[in-house]
């Protein structure tokens, strides 16, 4: 069956504008990326890895966070059983309040959140809010984000941002 000039026109049109897109797209998530990256540990780091095409720096490009602005949990959230992530994040909001500043929320992404709801310390003082007992709970972030306001703590915003660069024909998801 013959194809019609009109098809033909739109496919053509929907395969340039299509890569346009993504073209378009791309640095956008590069610096979404690098963004997300800086929040998380006051650095950004161009590599041949993550950034081929540009900038490579031979060592991470500090955004000269304070070293009182750093800080790491008292037992890595891994660790579910003895990990006290609501304590921590209690320990951090008094401290910036302290120098008058506050937080609105917290980034994480989808593994970190996952260790997060698997800890003892959530889990029992997530339960006792629910009126649950014995960590019969499975915390969702809308009810733990519920619990936190509850605490005057700030809330929870999962993000999962994934870009995939290419290099030498390979595409690697960063």
């Amino acid at each position: 069956m013959p194809v019609s000039d009109e098809v033909k026109r739109k496919a053509a049109l929907d395969l340039i504008f299509d890569d346009v897109k993504k073209v378009g797209d791309a640095p956008l998530k590069r610096i979404d990326f690098m963004v997300l990256e800086g929040l998380s540990t006051g650095l950004i780091t161009l590599t041949t890895d993550n950034n081929p095409d540009g900038i490579v720096m031979p060592t991470a490009v500090s955004l000269l966070l304070p070293a009182a602005n750093k800080a790491n949990a008292a037992v890595n959230w891994a660790t579910a059983a003895s990990a006290t992530p609501i304590t921590d994040i209690q320990t951090r909001v008094e401290a910036a309040k302290a120098k008058g500043q506050a937080f609105a929320k917290i980034l994480m992404d989808s593994s970190l959140w996952l260790k997060f709801i698997k800890t003892t310390e959530v889990k029992d003082l997530y339960g006792a809010f629910l009126g649950k007992a014995n960590n019969k709970v499975i915390p969702t972030i809308d009810t733990v984000n519920e619990f936190l306001s509850g605490l005057k703590l700030p809330i929870i915003e999962v993000v999962n941002v994934s870009i995939g660069i290419e290099k030498d024909g390979v595409i690697t998801t960063y």
